[in-house]
Formats: C-alpha cells, sequence, structure tokens
C-alpha cells in the first residue's frame, strides 16, 4: 500500500468494529499497528473514535502521525488482541496524502 510513495499526510486507519459474547470491552491497545506482515516493528498511532462495546458497529480510529508514518515503506498490519469479548471486523479504511 506504501510502496513507492513519499507520505505527505497524517495516516488515519477507521477499523468498523463490534464485539461479541462475554467479557472485557476492549481498549486502545487493543488494536496495534505495525510496519511489517510479521508485526515486529510497531507503528505509534493514537486512538480516537468510538471502541466497540456491544454488538453495534462503530468506528475506531488510530492516526499515525506523518512524523512517524516514515517507517510505513511497504505494509501496513493491525494486530488486534482479544481482550475477552470477540473482536467482529467489519472493515477498514486507511487515509493519506503522497506523492510518487
Amino acid at each position: 500500500i506504501f510502496t513507492n510513495k513519499t507520505i505527505q499526510s497524517d495516516v488515519v486507519i477507521t477499523l468498523n468494529v463490534a464485539t461479541y459474547g462475554n467479557g472485557t470491552d476492549p481498549s486502545a491497545s487493543t488494536f496495534s499497528i505495525y510496519a511489517d506482515s510479521d508485526c515486529t516493528k510497531s507503528v505509534t498511532a493514537t486512538q480516537s473514535g468510538t471502541l466497540p462495546t456491544s454488538s453495534t458497529y462503530t468506528n475506531a480510529v488510530y492516526t499515525v502521525k506523518q512524523d512517524d508514518a516514515a517507517s510505513l515503506i511497504s505494509d501496513l498490519a493491525i494486530k488486534i488482541t482479544k481482550p475477552g469479548k470477540q473482536i467482529r471486523l467489519k472493515s477498514i479504511k486507511i487515509e493519506f496524502s503522497y506523492s510518487e
């Protein structure tokens, strides 16, 4: 997604998610952003939007500041650490400006 692109803005990742079952609700750290598919190169992101607490889908938004986005050179991975409740992922939207 980022190959041969120079990122010129923050990278905004919108996760449309819900929960199912019993247990602990997700926290901001439930979703982690990585710059590689093996989830070894973490990327700093700030959470906003609404974390899911029920079967109603909400938008959890993670913003990677432009300075931190420099590490995003080819891949983007999102690791979900199950907090207790099951996480249902409906869609992912990634927005950013770039030049080639």
